[in-house]
């Protein structure tokens, strides 16, 4: 039981960093690290389009990044990564009512779904009872991702144990706190949770949810492929559109627009305090809507800096 809770809490890290969001594309060139200057800015932040499911290792070697770390102020990301962070999201994605998961599907579903976690992740819907439709398909998709990318649990934990949560995000915020830098977040935790949880009417949560118990592992294991080398080739433009055929018009609204919007007064007010490297999921940085054209609409001077990722 206690590997299975370790799993559990392994799956709820991997998505705590928010898996990467579709965004409408805008023509930028190939790279994931941007200078933000000028604009009476007393110096240069930086700004980091992560990758939620991609290896931290290549970043860790590049010394270009380490010096950027290194001269920044703050980290800042979309959340503050920690384990208060993790409670809190396994809270938000409790019903929190008297309604159960039982009430909500049908026997049939109820007990495929019991199956699959059992198969998969070692503990059945008697722990997962109380949960959320998207609480529970957030760790299914999470699940499948690592599976396909990390192989079996061992790799994983070895991931999750260099990365500070297996991600760039987690990675860039362990830094930080090495360095002796302060880390923050552009949201709470109860913000992007209630975007991921609550963002959907709980019909649509539970469709999502047996839809996601279908989805072929090849089909997945193609699509990550596909995507991690779109973002090895730090092809923003590609990604964007790559991503934004899952994605209707409301749940850009959701899951984008508002929280891009919302970031951007923040993200001005850091950058004229103190050097900032903020860290946040490359899609949010494309499209109109996106955070390097809302900047440059403001007058800040952002460039592309070659890297490797």
């Amino acid at each position: 039981m206690k590997d299975s809770v370790m799993q559990f809490k392994n799956i709820f890290w991997i998505w705590l960093c928010c898996l990467i969001q579709p965004l409408s594309a805008q023509d930028l060139a190939n790279s994931v690290f941007w200078e933000i200057s000028g604009n009476d800015l007393q110096q240069p932040s930086y700004l980091f389009g992560t990758h939620h499911l991609y290896s931290p290792d290549n970043v860790k070697k590049d010394s270009t990044i380490k010096q950027k770390l290194d001269q920044s102020d703050k980290v800042v990301g979309e959340i503050v990564i920690d384990m208060t962070a993790l409670f809190q999201v396994m809270k938000a994605g409790l019903l929190g009512t008297d309604t159960t998961m039982r009430d909500l599907l049908t026997q049939k579903q109820y007990e495929e779904l019991d199956t699959y976690l059992q198969s998969e992740m070692g503990i059945g819907m008697g722990f997962f009872n109380k949960m959320k439709p998207m609480a529970i398909y957030q760790m299914v998709v999470a699940q499948k991702y690592a599976k396909v990318t990390q192989g079996d649990e061992k790799e994983l934990q070895a991931l999750m144990n260099e990365s500070g949560g297996g991600s760039l995000d987690g990675y860039f915020q362990e830094y930080a706190k090495t360095q002796g830098k302060a880390v923050g977040g552009l949201e709470t935790v109860e913000q992007q949770a209630g975007f991921l949880f609550d963002g959907y009417p709980i019909e649509k949560q539970v469709e999502l949810l047996m839809n996601a118990l279908h989805e072929e592992g090849e089909s997945s294991l193609d699509q990550l492929e596909e995507l991690n080398r779109l973002y090895g080739e730090q092809d923003l433009n590609e990604i964007a559109k790559f991503t934004t055929q899952h994605m209707n018009e409301d749940e850009y609204d959701l899951m984008l627009r508002r929280r891009n919007n919302a970031w951007i007064p923040q993200m001005e007010t850091l950058m004229k305090q103190q050097a900032v490297f903020f860290a946040v999921g490359a899609a949010h940085l494309v499209g109109k809507d996106g955070v390097i054209y809302q900047l440059r609409q403001k007058g800040y001077t952002v460039k592309p800096i070659k890297i490797k990722v």
